[in-house]
């Protein structure tokens, strides 16, 4: 995936051009730039092949060291991941009913129809269901971190937004951005849960999550 060529690149320029291995101090590779090509960079070589391969076996050391760092991380804080999921989950479903809790002050204030609310409430399912199968795959492609955090502050944004009662051409937008905000979180919670836990007791705990 493109997080372990992430790692791999930053792990071989810490052995070749950083010295922070074992190797020592000593830069192996330096970026030189070649205007012929666009600008891009290459990496010159002056090194044997019995070098070549010990800065590879420092570049896996190095990566497996970080990886079972991550592991042991990320397996004495479960509990708090957890946590964090569950109230952000808890946190946007809550965003979700805002309009059930105000249909009839609002009806009854004569600031929206009965039908401007059943539109609103069309809108909102069709926006959330297209985000699902949206979010599904962008999920995926991006850290589960950012995907909730965006869900997050954007459905607080259109919910401190919808409070001030714009013009209702304005309410169906801002209601459909927040049912996408809501349909950004399941599939990113899923997975961070899934990746804490293992297939087997993610299930379980995911179970709980609709508990929220």
């Amino acid at each position: 995936s493109d997080d372990f060529k992430k790692a791999t690149r930053i792990a071989r320029s810490m052995v070749t051009e950083y010295g922070m291995s074992d190797l020592g101090p000593v830069q192996y590779e330096e970026k030189s730039e070649n205007v012929f090509l666009g600008r891009d960079y290459a990496k010159s070589r002056d090194f044997s092949d019995q070098v070549a391969l010990e800065i590879d076996e420092q570049v896996r050391k190095i990566i497996e060291d970080c990886y079972e760092k991550a592991k042991k991380i990320i397996s004495e804080n479960k509990k708090l991941i957890f946590a964090v999921c569950y109230i952000s989950y808890t946190l946007i479903y809550v965003a979700r009913l805002n309009l059930s809790m105000a249909a009839s002050p609002l009806k009854n204030a004569g600031v929206l129809t009965s039908a401007q609310i059943g539109l609103l409430g069309s809108v909102f399912f069709v926006v959330y269901a297209a985000g699902r199968l949206i979010n599904g795959t962008l999920s995926e492609r991006f850290p589960a971190r950012n995907m909730i955090a965006a869900g997050l502050l954007l459905g607080a944004f259109a919910n401190i937004l919808f409070g001030f009662l714009p013009p209702f051409e304005a309410l169906i937008m801002l209601w459909g951005v927040n049912a996408y905000a809501q349909s950004m979180l399941w599939s990113s919670v899923l997975k961070t849960v899934g990746a804490v836990y293992g297939d087997t007791k993610a299930q379980k705990m995911s179970a709980y999550m609709v508990t929220s």
